[in-house]
């Protein structure tokens, strides 16, 4: 005897209650009753992202011959949510045809450096104290996109993932400073450091990022905070200031429930912890901290794996370092096997560039330098550009190559520790002393 719209409205409240209780497949059901009693174009996008969320297949089938540019975007958003980054970059994909962006298949590190060269040519001398003053703008679908594309590529790809922000920061240059250009001038101070060298113009940039992620969003000033912190506050400060501006990034990664660029940033705070050479105990401990949180924070399915696996490895490599392993330069213990975790790890470029860096780093400390060698020769140091971890890495690959009489090689490493050196002498004189 209810009517049908009073029951449609009531099932509606219910999905949204499920959705809101994390619970997004009761959600569905009670959405796609409310759909089927009375149908409505807000309750149909409402079942859709609840079915993207729960990762229902339905989904496919209730978007099909129904896509449009919102539908594209939510497709995005939901997949990002879910940390499916790849079925997000695809639906990214479909959505920048539609939007005009024509988006690389693959971008190359020549194209990347040209495009940042570009760039400071279109500044033509503007500081960036006086792009801080760049008018505000109200997000458009482009630039949902852009933010969108990039979370995507953070995690899969960081040559997209730059492109993307060098994109962002043409549209904050045209149309003034919209969502994600906090983030954009930010990772610019990373590109420029990185690519041209141009440590202090970099550092520069990172200052203009912060300024502008206190009006930012929550989530974009984690990310902020995330990326200075990793990459480019040691050309200027004190490297230990380094480690409190990501403990400060976590806090607000996790404010603004960010959980998975959360449990990035407790790693990057433990790594950056032992780079800088905090008590080994203490390391230990901020790795169990990191290790608790992303196990505890995230579900199995949303676990940021890569960042756990990195962990692990400086767990080993710490335990090694106060003879705790098989070893000095074994990561093997009564609860860890190298092999099993090279077997079942979810490595991606950055992470297995970490992993293989703490390796090495641990043979040299073992003296075991053909073996440094050889990890030095496979690590991809292009994914870990001016962080803290790289420069040291820098130095030991400059030690092992020393120590192997490789004078060539050695002679590359110097001149940039030396660049290191005089960017931030406090930071990097002693490394270029040492080699």
């Amino acid at each position: 005897s209810v009517p049908a719209p009073l029951r449609a409205a009531l099932a509606e409240e219910a999905g949204r209650l499920a959705r809101n209780l994390a619970a997004p497949q009761a959600g569905l059901s009670w959405m796609l009753r409310a759909q089927e009693l009375v149908p409505e174009p807000g309750r149909a996008r409402q079942a859709l992202e609840l079915a993207w969320l729960a990762g229902d297949e339905v989904a496919e089938l209730l978007v099909a011959g129904h896509r449009s540019e919102d539908i594209d975007l939510l497709a995005v958003s939901c997949h990002l949510a879910r940390g499916r980054y790849r079925e997000a970059l695809r639906w990214g994909r479909l959505a920048s045809e539609r939007l005009g962006l024509v988006l690389p298949e693959e971008v190359l590190p020549a194209q990347l450096r040209s495009d940042v060269e570009a760039l400071l040519e279109r500044l033509d001398g503007r500081t960036p104290a006086s792009l801080a003053g760049l008018p505000q703008r109200p997000a458009e679908a482009l630039d949902r996109l852009l933010s969108g594309l990039a979370r995507a590529a953070f995690h899969l790809d960081p040559e997209l993932y730059s492109w993307l922000q060098l994109r962002i920061v043409d549209r904050s240059l045209e149309l003034g400073q919209g969502p994600g250009s906090a983030q954009a001038w930010t990772w610019l101070g990373v590109l420029l450091a990185s690519e041209l060298g141009e440590l202090g113009l970099g550092q520069e940039f990172g200052r203009l990022g912060l300024e502008l992620a206190y009006d930012a969003s929550p989530g974009e000033r984690g990310h902020v905070l995330f990326t200075y912190g990793w990459h480019l506050a040691h050309w200027r400060s004190p490297i230990r200031d380094s480690v409190a501006l990501l403990d400060e990034a976590t806090r607000a990664c996790v404010d603004a429930g960010e959980l998975q660029l959360a449990s990035f940033s407790h790693a990057a705070s433990a790594l950056t912890s032992f780079a800088v050479g905090e008590p080994l105990d203490e390391v230990l401990k901020r790795c169990k901290q990191a290790l608790s949180f992303t196990r505890a924070a995230l579900p199995a399915h949303d676990r940021t794996e890569p960042a756990v696996d990195v962990l692990l490895v400086l767990r080993q490599v710490v335990l090694a370092l106060q003879g705790r392993t098989r070893g000095p330069a074994e990561l093997d213990d009564h609860r860890f096997r190298l092999a099993e975790f090279y077997s079942r790890a979810s490595l991606n470029r950055t992470s297995s560039a970490l992993v293989e860096a703490l390796r090495m780093l641990l043979y040299v400390h073992a003296d075991q330098m053909e073996q440094a060698l050889g990890r030095a020769r496979i690590i991809d140091r292009s994914v870990l550009p001016a962080t803290v971890l790289g420069a040291e890495l820098q130095l030991y690959t400059a030690l092992a190559y020393a120590a192997g009489g490789e004078l060539e090689a050695l002679g590359v490493e110097v001149e940039v520790i030396r660049l290191r050196a005089h960017a931030s002498p406090g930071n990097f004189r002693h490394a270029l002393s040492l080699v």
